[in-house]
């Protein structure tokens, strides 16, 4: 199960979720980002999507907040 791999990811992290999906609930997304082991994670709420966040409605949206983050990540 990946939750108990998630402390042994020790790299900066962003979990994207979508404010309308029903598979993924919000506090889910949370208690995710805060188990990763380099430290809780930045979350990214996307209010109109569902659960495939990269395709939804906010698509462009996602992959601008994706690629941000990525730029803030030391190489």
């Amino acid at each position: 199960e990946v939750v108990r791999l998630l402390p042994g990811v020790r790299t900066p992290a962003l979990v994207v979720a979508g404010g309308q999906g029903p598979t993924v609930a919000l506090s889910g997304a949370r208690r995710r980002g805060a188990r990763l082991g380099g430290g809780p994670a930045r979350l990214l709420v996307l209010p109109e999507s569902w659960h495939l966040v990269g395709s939804d409605v906010e698509r462009e949206r996602c992959a601008d907040e994706v690629l941000r983050f990525l730029e803030t990540v030391p190489a």
